[in-house]
């Protein structure tokens, strides 16, 4: 059994030491994550040992070929027979020690006492490609201070300080922190400290002052909280590891090899007043603009360009990836003036790349948006056409019945207007100054590299409450009827059965992702690298209720997803395994694409000319310009896309 089958979810977020977080409700008896017993992780430590083996030889040689000046530290604190030392030996122990600077800071000397309690730390720090250990570290200024009052209280908050700039210092240039704190009971250590006198080949170990520190626990706890309060920050968190059980403590390594990318989430705003044009109803007491989910993306992304280095990663190399819709922002930000040189690289998954929409069609619904929203709020007397009015309520709503209102509209939208959804950008001929599927064909578009594709069967998962595409009968006539009329035939031919259930899922899917995100890598390759894909992979369960490779599904495997409910029931029947695969090849080319701009020696890039398409299914291959009857047909069928 793979030491990967044994984790249920990765530890990281589960030991990382986030606002509010209180140390004494922290249980120390627990193994976050892991499914396995003692046994097992032993057998996971083995396996993990060769990873982070591999990882630390791929972290020399960058060095040494002068691509970066990455290192690693890892700090260890903890209370007396933690483990630290197990760390040492069992995790750190299994790779070159030749790659590794080991450091412990114990009672400072006369000579250390002369200078800043930062002096002889400095002096340890890791070089580049190294992996720095420092067991027992600059922290001991502040803990045994606080603990002992060997420092006025002024003092000890001046090092918090010191402390977090001297991190960030480090992290600028280019060095991954990793603060772990192995938190063990009073119970466990005392039974630890027992056993130090009764075994005579532990006995060297046994100190008097042991029983002393012992003493000062609740002290050292207090100690501990001040320090997590005031020093971790993003940059540089502290991971608090269960150590009653020696064998989980030591599953550490994983915190290493997770750290190999920068990963930031975006929040920005959604639904009606991130989407929707309330330009017609702004005033000068309540102004209003459009794009704002996409502005709030633009904000965010030159913060990012701005201030990643201090959190080790390298504004030169940002790429911007998203699904969905967050993928329709991907495609639809490279055409915007504002985020040219914000991002270097971009990655599309199932992106509704034509969802951008007219003023004037854009208008529409948000006029449609405030006469439901005035029904909500039960206000008769508001005017429709009223501008203050309406702007006054658009501010003043319950953000519950601002929702509602929202759901209402994108619901009726498929009906009203089929084959469009109503929150999404606006072509306001500024801010976004063309069609996304225009600046792809012209070259306006910024000519970065690109990851773009789709799943299998996008439109087999929506139906019922979710069933915004053109998958019913009325739905898809209307989509018909705005299309030339001897296309008609060539489509229905690639649907048979044309509006029955399964081939008006795939119509529709085609239609709002697949189709337009082929335009996209068409019209993009003449100007910069695209790499196109499809996600055919599916585990038993998704093809038994016939949805196969739906939409979102490539999410689980990328972000190996199956300890979630959704996730876990997906692979009920079987699957994770291959799942679990598929994800780990896709998490290969994703990161290497952005690192380097271009996936894995196995993807090749997409063109007009033969259009290399890599399908991930349980054995990945490149097709040539798959589905090519399909293509033709609804390039004819809407040559407008």
């Amino acid at each position: 059994m793979s030491r990967e089958s044994y984790w249920r979810e990765d530890p990281t977020g589960l030991l990382r030491v986030d606002p509010g977080f209180v140390l004494l409700e922290s249980p120390t008896d627990v193994t976050p994550g892991f499914d396995g017993n003692k046994k097992s992780g032993r057998a996971a430590l083995r396996e993990g040992a060769l990873v982070l083996t591999d990882l630390q030889e791929k972290l020399f040689a960058h060095h040494q070929t002068g691509d970066d000046g990455r290192r690693i530290l890892l700090v260890l604190q903890a209370m007396d027979t933690a483990g630290k030392g197990g760390i040492v030996k069992h995790v750190i122990g299994n790779v070159d020690p030749q790659g590794v600077q080991l450091a412990s800071f114990k009672a400072p000397s006369e000579e250390e006492l002369k200078h800043d309690f930062l002096w002889r730390i400095r002096k340890q720090v890791p070089e580049a490609g190294m992996i720095g250990v420092f067991d027992r570290s600059h922290y001991e200024d502040v803990l045994i201070a606080l603990v002992r009052e060997l420092a006025a209280p002024e003092e000890i908050e001046r090092r918090y300080g010191a402390i977090n700039e001297f991190e960030a210092e480090l992290v600028a240039q280019g060095t991954t922190i990793i603060k772990v704190m192995l938190h063990i009971s009073p119970e466990e250590q005392k039974a630890r400290l027992m056993d130090r006198l009764k075994r005579p080949e532990k006995q060297w170990k046994y100190s008097p002052n042991d029983v002393e520190e012992r003493m000062l626990g609740p002290k050292y706890q207090e100690a501990y909280q001040a320090a997590f309060d005031r020093t971790a920050t993003p940059i540089a968190p502290w991971y608090v590891v269960p150590a009653d059980h020696k064998w989980y403590a030591r599953q550490g390594e994983r915190l290493v090899r997770r750290h190999g990318v920068v990963y930031v989430s975006l929040n920005y705003r959604l639904g009606a007043l991130g989407w929707l044009d309330f330009r017609a109803y702004a005033s000068a007491r309540h102004p209003f603009d459009c794009n704002l989910g996409l502005r709030d993306q633009v904000a965010a992304l030159d913060w990012v360009r701005r201030n990643i280095a201090a959190f080790g990663g390298d504004p030169g190399r940002v790429t911007l990836f998203g699904e969905s819709s967050g993928a329709n922002s991907v495609t639809t930000l490279m055409a915007v003036p504002a985020a040219e040189g914000l991002f270097a690289r971009a990655i599309a998954q199932s992106s509704p790349a034509n969802a951008v929409y007219t003023p004037e069609v854009a208008a529409k619904w948000a006029a449609e948006y405030v006469r439901t929203l005035s029904r909500l709020v039960d206000d008769d007397d508001l005017e429709s056409d009223s501008g203050e009015d309406a702007a006054v309520m658009l501010h003043t709503a319950d953000p519950a019945v601002l929702a509602e209102a929202t759901t209402r509209l994108s619901l009726r939208t498929p009906d009203e207007n089929p084959g469009t959804i109503s929150l999404a950008p606006v072509i306001d001929g500024e801010f976004l100054p063309q069609r996304p599927l225009d600046a792809f064909a012209d070259g306006t578009a910024h000519r970065i590299p690109l990851i773009i594709g789709t799943n299998d069967r996008e439109g087999s998962l929506f139906v019922g409450r979710i069933s915004i595409l053109p998958t019913t009968k009325p739905r898809i006539r209307a989509i018909f009827a705005n299309t030339r009329k001897k296309s008609r035939k060539a489509i229905k031919r690639q649907y048979p059965g044309l509006p029955e259930r399964r081939p008006a899922a795939d119509f529709a899917g085609d239609f709002t992702f697949w189709f337009p995100s082929v335009k996209v890598g068409e019209r993009h390759s003449r100007h910069a690298p695209v790499y196109f894909y499809r996600f055919d992979a599916a585990p038993r369960m998704p093809r038994l209720i016939g949805l196969d490779a739906t939409h979102g599904l490539d999410l689980f495997a990328l972000f190996e997803k199956f300890d979630t409910l959704t996730g876990a029931g997906l692979t009920l029947l079987g699957g994770r395994r291959l799942y679990r695969e598929v994800g780990r090849r896709m998490q290969q080319h994703w990161t290497s694409f952005a690192a380097s701009g271009a996936p894995g020696p196995s993807w090749p890039a997409y063109d007009e000319a033969d259009r290399r398409t890599l399908v991930f299914d349980r054995v990945d291959r490149v097709e040539l310009d798959p589905r090519s009857a399909k293509r033709i047909a609804w390039q004819e069928f809407v040559p407008h896309v």
